[in-house]
Order: C-alpha cells, then structure tokens, then sequence
C-alpha cells in the first residue's frame, strides 16, 4: 500500500477515535502534522482524493462514518509505517 493511502486511513482513523470513541491515539500537535504532510503530498502528487481527511470534515457521531472508515478505523492492516 502507499504511503499516501497509510496516512490517509491512519488520519480517518485518529478522526474516528477522537471523535466517536473519546479516545484520542495522537496528540493534536501530531495529527496536525500527519494532516499537513498528507495535504502536501496530494498536492505535490497530484493525488487527490475526495474521500480523503484533507476533503472531508468528520463528526462525532458514528452514523456520519460510512463502513469503509469504520473499517479503516479498526484496522490498519497492509499500513506497515
């Protein structure tokens, strides 16, 4: 998997545990950075995706998840970094 994608599930993630779960995995310091990172890389790559953290802006309740970031939110399998 590429690391744009990694940083993409890893962001839907944190997102997910932040704010449904009250559980945060990174500080917001951190997140920020990931989130920065992630929206320069789109940019330098030309990768954009409209399911991605740097288009989408996540709620706090579960219902506004689709099952793919659920899914994303419970496993981070083929993300080796």
């Amino acid at each position: 998997m590429k690391k744009i994608d990694c940083q993409r599930r890893w962001l839907i993630r944190c997102c997910y545990w932040y704010y449904v779960k009250n559980e945060p995995l990174i500080s917001d310091r951190y997140y920020d950075i990931v989130f920065k990172e992630l929206e320069s890389r789109e940019k330098r790559e030309s990768n954009y995706d409209c399911n991605s953290p740097t288009q989408i802006i996540w709620g706090d309740s579960e219902d506004q998840y689709p099952e793919w970031a659920k899914e994303y939110a419970r496993s981070m399998e083929g993300c080796t970094e």
